[in-house]
């Protein structure tokens, strides 16, 4: 038997005044109030026109697949192998629009990271990791179409876990002190027989 890491993620533009609101659905998360997928899910429902009690700008699609990199994969493997105690922390996001690739270890242009420990969270969930990290809204104006995970918060540096390309039909367009955005990801472990 073996397994596979399925890894989907989306970008999410919120208006500065939902702030708080987002905020404490993370720190309810961060504490395990609430489950870690309940964001998601909320956010999954406003993207199919269901009701939910937030509301998004724009949310990119939730289904797009995206990259567990080559350095990602070896920290799991450490990770695993009791080899290196360094977990993923950080989630940065950028406006590059080059492909995944296997052997990426940085963004194509990295704009800003947050740590998922105080701007967001990294929680188990069964066989998933659920990870979410919230850019304040002082990040300076940008289209941001990538983002990733690192094991530090200092920009363009560490070892990167994932990489993401959202679709360029729906990149997020911030605007500095106007909105703030989210991204999240989900890394699902599937054995395969």
């Amino acid at each position: 038997m073996s397994y596979r890491i399925e890894d989907e993620g989306f970008a999410v533009l919120w208006d500065c005044r939902d702030e708080r609101v987002v905020d404490k659905i993370m720190a309810e998360i961060r504490i395990g109030k609430v489950p870690a997928d309940t964001l998601e899910h909320k956010l999954k429902r406003q993207f199919h026109d269901q009701t939910t009690d937030i509301e998004a700008l724009e949310i990119t699609n939730p289904y797009k697949g995206d990259l567990v990199v080559n350095s990602g994969l070896v920290r799991i493997a450490q990770l695993i192998a009791g080899k290196t105690t360094a977990s993923f922390s950080a989630l940065a996001s950028g406006t590059g629009t080059a492909a995944e690739r296997a052997s990426d270890t940085r963004l194509s242009s990295e704009n800003w990271r947050v740590s998922m420990i105080s701007s967001g969270y990294i929680e188990s969930q069964g066989t998933t990791v659920k990870m979410a990290g919230k850019f304040p809204t002082t990040v300076p104006s940008a289209t941001i179409s990538e983002g990733g995970a690192f094991d530090t918060g200092a920009a363009n540096s560490g070892t990167m876990l994932f990489r993401t390309v959202y679709p360029t039909t729906s990149f997020v367009q911030h605007v500095q002190s106007r909105t703030f955005f989210s991204l999240l990801q989900s890394l699902n472990q599937i054995a395969i027989t």
